[in-house]
């Protein structure tokens, strides 16, 4: 069977113009898919719920954020506020690290606030799951694919919330700033933590 020069290059064109649809169709619709994704972790974590909002994507320097992060504890409807809350978190690879052959991925928190209910000792705990760090270390290990490098904290909040006959009284310390960087020793010298705090 013979094909021309013109036969290949149509379909050599065609081709060529098949993977660039395909490609646009799979940037389209990562955002979504990421969200959806996020979303279906929450929702099948036990002990806790939440929603994320819009997601976007960062090719160049492979990343993605995802915005208005919120985290409920279940059934807990005294709680008007979020366990957690973040603006922005951010994930992005290591190109350092993944010079060297470690694929990692680097992690900041914008504007995160973290609420803790002081509740009264001899009221009932309607959810222990919360309090169990395995559950929050599980979220985290299905929402971050590769080991975490490096962790940032922009603007954050940790509110304390007292409960006491006279209504709820939050006390809370604001402008928390924080890094702590190499935590999978992927640098040869680790460095140490550096906060800062105001209240």
């Amino acid at each position: 069977m013979y094909f021309s020069s013109t036969t290949f290059h149509a379909k050599y064109f065609k081709g060529v113009i098949a993977l660039i649809v395909l490609l646009i169709l799979t940037r389209i619709a990562a955002p979504y898919v990421v969200q959806y994704y996020v979303n279906y972790q929450l929702k099948h974590t036990q002990g806790v719920t939440g929603h994320v909002g819009d997601v976007d994507l960062f090719l160049y320097r492979g990343a993605y954020a995802i915005d208005d992060v919120e985290i409920y504890a279940v059934d807990a409807t005294s709680a008007p506020k979020p366990l957690l809350s973040i603006q922005t978190l951010d994930f992005s690879l290591a190109w350092s690290a993944l010079l060297k052959g470690n694929l990692v991925t680097n992690m900041a928190f914008t504007r995160p606030e973290i609420v803790i209910y002081d509740k009264d000792p001899n009221a009932s705990e309607q959810n222990q799951q919360v309090k169990d760090e395995t559950t929050w270390v599980g979220l985290a290990n299905n929402l971050v694919l590769f080991s975490i490098d490096t962790l940032t904290i922009e603007q954050g909040k940790l509110t304390l919330v007292n409960s006491t006959n006279s209504g709820e009284t939050p006390t809370f310390i604001s402008n928390i700033n924080a890094e702590i960087k190499n935590i999978t020793n992927a640098q040869t010298n680790p460095k140490h933590t550096q906060h800062t705090t105001h209240p």
